[in-house]
């Protein structure tokens, strides 16, 4: 498994890493187990989707410099998101150590997103 730091290492462009790095770090769907070190977001777009391509990704990265982002393509990956129920894009989920992750919430608005990261994390680490 790789750790948190190359995670972060792998996302410098404009975009997170695709699914399939997704896959091969954090989710063994042989096994449907996901396992992350640290809180980990996916976002679950498509290349066609408009609102999509709005989310400010030099934003998400500045506003959570230690929060990794996985992008999971719909159109590429149609098991993945049908697993954890996403109806509409662009959605994001945010995935825990304890092997938890959120309800899905749907924005193209990155200060929505970046506050719900934030408000995620923090009521996940109250419990």
């Amino acid at each position: 498994f790789p750790s948190h730091d190359s995670a972060v290492e792998t996302f410098r462009g404009d975009t997170p890493p695709t699914h399939e790095l997704f896959e091969a770090t954090i989710w063994n769907r042989g096994n449907e187990e996901i396992r992350v070190p640290v809180p980990t977001v996916v976002n679950f777009s498509a290349y066609w989707c408009a609102p999509c391509r709005r989310v400010d990704w030099s934003r998400l990265r500045t506003a959570l410099p230690s929060i990794p982002f996985f992008k999971c393509d719909i159109d590429e990956n149609e098991y993945t998101p049908g697993y954890f129920g996403v109806r509409s894009i662009p959605s994001w989920i945010l995935f825990f150590p304890d092997r938890t992750f959120s309800q899905i919430y749907v924005s193209a608005d990155t200060e929505d997103i970046v506050n719900w990261i934030r408000t995620t994390i923090g009521n996940h680490t109250r419990k």
